[in-house]
C-alpha cells in the first residue's frame, strides 16, 4: 500500500510494539511526539516506497525486455523455450490436450535479397501482428526465430489447431 501506516501510541511497550509491526503497521510512535518528527517519518516512508515502485518498474521493463523480440514485439524464443515446458508440464498433470504449430515465411531470403532487409524487417512486423489477431487471448505467439514462428495453443486438440493454422494462412495470405 502507499499509504504509511504510523501508530500513534501512549504505551512504550516492546509487545505492543512488536505487535503492531505484525499487524503491518509502519513505524510506532509513543506520545508526546513532534509533528514535525512525524511528517518528517511519512516523508522518509514515501520516499522509500517510490524508490521501491521505480526499482519495481525497472526490473518489470527489463524482463519484458528479455522476454519479448525486439523487432516483432511478440515473446522471443527464450520465452516460447520456457511456456512450452510450462504448458507441457500442465497438460501432463491434467491430462489435456496441447497443441503447437511452427510456421515460417515463404521466400523470405528471396523478400531480403531482393528489397532489402528493412522490407524484409516490415514482413515479420506484419507476420507477427497478423498471426497474433488469428488466435485466442490464451495462446501463445512467438517469434521462433529468423522468419519462423510458433503459436502454442493449450487445451486444443488436433481439429482446433488445424482450424487455427488454416485462419492464419488464410489472414497471411491477405497480407500480400
Amino acid at each position: 500500500s502507499q499509504t504509511p501506516v504510523v501508530l500513534l501510541s501512549t504505551t512504550d511497550d516492546a509487545s505492543a510494539r512488536t505487535e503492531a509491526f505484525h499487524r503491518g503497521a509502519d513505524d510506532y510512535l509513543v506520545k508526546p511526539f513532534s509533528v514535525a518528527e512525524v511528517l518528517a517519518r511519512l516523508a522518509r516512508r514515501r520516499a522509500t516506497h517510490l524508490s521501491l515502485q521505480g526499482a519495481l518498474d525497472a526490473a518489470e521493463r527489463l524482463h519484458e525486455l528479455a522476454v519479448t523480440d525486439g523487432l516483432t514485439q511478440i515473446a522471443n524464443h527464450r520465452h516460447f523455450q520456457d511456456r512450452l515446458r510450462e504448458e507441457f508440464r500442465r497438460a501432463q498433470r491434467y491430462d489435456d490436450p496441447l497443441a503447437l504449430i511452427l510456421m515460417d515465411v515463404d521466400h523470405f531470403k528471396a523478400i531480403n535479397d531482393n528489397f532489402g532487409h528493412q522490407l524484409g524487417d516490415q514482413v515479420l512486423v506484419a507476420v507477427a501482428l497478423a498471426v497474433k489477431n488469428a488466435v485466442r487471448e490464451t495462446d501463445f505467439v512467438a517469434r521462433y526465430g529468423g522468419e519462423e514462428f510458433a503459436i502454442l495453443l493449450p487445451k486444443t486438440h488436433l481439429a482446433g489447431a488445424l482450424t487455427v493454422a488454416e485462419r492464419t494462412a488464410a489472414d497471411l495470405k491477405r497480407l500480400k
